[in-house]
């Protein structure tokens, strides 16, 4: 499965052409430098935000969290941090397993939550 899905890949890069994934590199490594940039401004405003209020507990300002969030999403769909979306998964998997413990179901399916909710009320 493997061997075949790496074939898959290597068929995909040459329909691409080298052309589109030279564009894609360039657009991930522009997306990587605005999110190290943002990474850096943000640092800068922790620190004055430290110096100014020392005992208070750090918050950053909502729309440059908010910016860094959207540029991993995109770096997210350029397919460098798959890892985390299967990390992800996992834990999803594994939240699931839990509440079907706690709800005494074998299995918890999307619609399992609605359903017991309902019976409830």
């Amino acid at each position: 499965l493997r061997l075949l899905r790496g074939r898959e890949l290597e068929e995909r890069r040459l329909r691409m052409g080298e052309r589109e994934l030279r564009r894609l590199r360039v657009e991930r490594l522009r997306l990587l430098r605005r999110l190290l940039d943002l990474d850096r401004r943000l640092m800068g405003e922790r620190l004055r935000l430290r110096r100014r209020l020392m005992g208070e507990r750090l918050r950053l300002r909502l729309p440059l969290r908010r910016r860094i969030g959207d540029l991993l999403l995109d770096l997210r769909r350029m397919g460098d941090l798959l890892l985390d979306f299967r990390r992800m998964g996992e834990r999803l998997g594994l939240l699931r397993r839990r509440m079907g413990d706690l709800l005494g179901l074998r299995r918890l399916r999307m619609g399992d939550l609605e359903g017991e909710e309902r019976r409830r009320t």
